[in-house]
């Protein structure tokens, strides 16, 4: 009778242990998968998105801090454009001064515009996670295609697919960032962080193949 009693202690102190366990197995299954890059989680992508289809392999570290730029800057824009015209309706400031205060107003935005132009927020390739490796032999042979977002001048996300096949090298006073550009089309191009791209094995590789492309269309 003793040695029962002392079986069902022990059975009934095991229940929580296998209830947290049971929970804890729960909830590492419930968390997303990482891509390929340091910066990266699928839970970045939009929930209408397939994660089976397509994976978030970079991220921007300046990103967020330049869209918060332009944001600044398009407002003060707007609030100057503005300002203007009811300074020369009311006749209360010369015209000179009035041209000078619009053109104060739309350099701010034109110039981080034009230093962080086509600089790329997040890029997403149309591939299966399971082939996305950060193995240092890792070698891209195939075809696929690519999804780079970049902001406007207002700080808005635009999106850009576009094959990796047709990705071509393009030349950057800044080392500090890659350029690509799509092959015909020199109006597409896209600027990474060259940091992030060498440290990680599979967007290393990506790269690796565009300058493998962009010999052969030079020496063609």
């Amino acid at each position: 009778m003793y040695a029962l009693t002392c079986r069902n202690a022990v059975s009934r102190a095991r229940i929580p242990s296998r209830c947290f366990s049971t929970s804890f197995i729960r909830q590492q299954s419930a968390l997303p998968k990482e891509a390929a890059g340091p910066f990266t989680s699928n839970s970045k992508i939009a929930p209408t998105s397939k994660p089976e289809d397509k994976t978030l392999v970079y991220l921007g570290p300046f990103a967020e801090t330049i869209r918060k730029y332009k944001i600044t800057a398009s407002l003060f824009t707007i609030c100057g454009m503005c300002a203007v015209p009811a300074l020369l309706a009311t006749g209360q400031a010369p015209v000179a001064a009035s041209v000078m205060a619009g053109i104060s107003a739309v350099t701010p935005t034109a110039f981080i515009h034009w230093l962080s132009g086509n600089y790329v927020s997040k890029l997403i390739v149309y591939d299966q996670p399971r082939n996305i490796r950060r193995t240092k032999d890792v070698k891209i042979t195939k075809d696929m295609l690519m999804e780079m977002e970049t902001f406007n001048a207002m700080g808005k996300t635009i999106t850009g697919k576009v094959m990796l096949s047709q990705l071509r090298e393009a030349q950057l006073k800044k080392d500090t960032l890659i350029g690509w550009t799509e092959h015909g089309s020199a109006q597409r191009a896209w600027k990474l962080e060259r940091a992030v791209i060498e440290a990680d094995p599979y967007l290393n590789a990506i790269a690796t193949r565009i300058a493998s492309q962009s010999r052969h269309s030079q020496l063609k």
